[in-house]
């Protein structure tokens, strides 16, 4: 009887342990990373505001044109993202719901300048393509400039395009470029139709904190040939993929 008794408590623990372990498992919500690209002309310093539900590592909550900013986001719900300017948290820029795919997606949100004047976006998956191997920095070119015909984009001493024909919102697919050290640095020129540097940037694959070897990144045109007040605005944004 007292074995019987003994059994009966044991077995009363054990299914007690069990449906605690159950109740304290934690709920594992399958998320995506999206990376934001601040590439609204004259906008200056932007915030983050209703990013719930949102898991933020190493990202500020506001930041400056030419600017992104990387966040984990949950991915088996929208997501509220409402963008404001630093100077009027009261003025809303921009207010849509997120949305990224399962399974450690990666994609890119674009805040642009909009046609009427307002602030417009588009998302867009990175298909990281070029192989992670040793000496290879593999290079995607974007044209985000709202008043720019079709751009090319090729090395400066070099009258051959790397890429060509790209129209607002466009992007070229990844380049591999080699990145040994005796490569040196590319130093990328947007250019017009007419061959006419418009603006440009350099990459040096193994600098120091900010290694392109073995990785993938974007270099986007933004801002405008001229603002409004005569004054140019272009420059080359980098976009670390990875």
């Amino acid at each position: 009887m007292k074995n019987k008794l003994l059994r009966c408590i044991i077995i009363g623990l054990a299914c007690a342990l069990y449906i605690s372990c159950e109740e304290n498992e934690p709920i594992i919500i399958p998320a995506g990373t999206v990376k934001i690209v601040h590439a609204v002309d004259g906008a200056g310093p932007v915030r983050f505001l209703n990013f719930a539900g949102s898991i933020s590592f190493s990202s500020p909550t506001e930041i400056d044109f030419g600017s992104n900013a990387r966040y984990t986001v949950p991915s088996d719900r929208p997501t509220p993202l409402k963008v404001v300017p630093v100077s009027d948290t009261l003025n809303v820029l921009l207010e849509e719901s997120l949305s990224v795919p399962a399974n450690g997606s990666i994609s890119t949100l674009f805040l642009l300048s909009g046609s009427n004047g307002g602030v417009q976006s588009f998302q867009i998956p990175d298909d990281i393509i070029i192989p992670i191997i040793d000496s290879i920095a593999g290079v995607r070119f974007a044209n985000l400039s709202l008043d720019t015909n079709e751009i090319a984009v090729g090395i400066s001493g070099n009258n051959q395009n790397e890429v060509e024909g790209l129209s607002y919102q466009e992007f070229s697919d990844y380049v591999a470029f080699p990145a040994k050290s005796s490569d040196g640095t590319y130093t990328f020129e947007f250019r017009d139709a007419m061959g006419t540097v418009l603006t440009g940037t350099t990459l040096d694959p193994l600098q120091t904190g900010n290694v392109a070897s073995k990785k993938n990144l974007t270099f986007a045109l933004i801002g405008r040939m001229d603002d409004g007040t005569g004054n140019n605005t272009l420059q080359v944004a980098r976009i670390n993929n990875y």
